[in-house]
């Protein structure tokens, strides 16, 4: 008998983390520049934090760290530079410090939770997985 709900869905790979922090990080940019990010940087970076969790959460760790340094790129050319450049200042090296730091402990908490739930799923041992064989 499998576990059911959220600890089934299959970790992805790099590519597919790749590809979807890509994705909800361009959509997170523009939520956050229309939200008047580009004004508040961290604010930004506040919202550029939850894609990189999500994505953190359904695939492996380069998945995640890939989805965190796009998502890094994207804050950074966007709402902390402007056009697409990205400026190397001490703030966007703690940003990106930051993303990936967030990307590693989602990956770390949903394994943990994971693997606590494919835990407490086993039967206990020492007992008989089904039902006993009737004896006459």
């Amino acid at each position: 008998m499998g576990c059911t709900g959220w600890v089934d869905i299959p970790r992805y790979g790099a590519g597919m983390g790749a590809a979807l922090g890509f994705g909800i990080g361009v959509a997170a940019t523009t939520i956050a520049a229309v939200l008047g990010a580009a004004d508040h940087p961290e604010f930004g970076l506040v919202l550029l934090a939850v894609p990189v969790a999500l994505v953190a959460a359904c695939t492996n760790v380069p998945g995640a760290v890939l989805a965190a340094v796009q998502c890094w790129g994207l804050w950074a050319g966007f709402l902390l530079g402007r056009r697409g450049e990205i400026p190397m200042t001490a703030e966007s090296g703690r940003a990106l410090v930051v993303l990936v730091a967030v990307a590693l402990l989602a990956g770390v908490a949903v394994s943990a939770s994971r693997a606590a739930h494919l835990v407490s799923a086993r039967p206990p041992r020492g007992r008989a997985a089904g039902p006993s064989p009737v004896r006459s």
